[in-house]
């Protein structure tokens, strides 16, 4: 239920959101496009945070923490390389 929050071109970027930076003494970190990082966000912050009303609110709070990721185009598994490895494969030694 993306909101289209950002253009189109945002969806090949990667964003994340730390719920610690909010000083909710919650460890949950979200990334995905900038659109599922706000629905999710949202959603966290109103079930697990306990903040129901105004969604709206809750959901302009979010965007502030939202950010770029500075990984953006990396895979996040695979080898120093950046190539992914097969499953099963073992990493090539640095």
């Amino acid at each position: 239920m993306a909101t289209k929050d950002k253009d189109t071109q945002s969806q090949n970027k990667r964003y994340s959101m730390d719920c610690r930076e909010a000083g909710e003494g919650c460890s949950l970190k979200i990334s995905g496009s900038y659109d599922e990082v706000l629905d999710a966000g949202t959603s966290h912050a109103i079930k697990a945070h306990d903040m129901k009303g105004e969604e709206s609110k809750v959901r302009e709070d979010i965007k502030s923490y939202i950010k770029e990721d500075s990984e953006t185009g990396t895979p996040s598994f695979g080898d120093q390389s950046g190539e992914p490895r097969r499953q099963g494969q073992q990493p090539r030694p640095s």
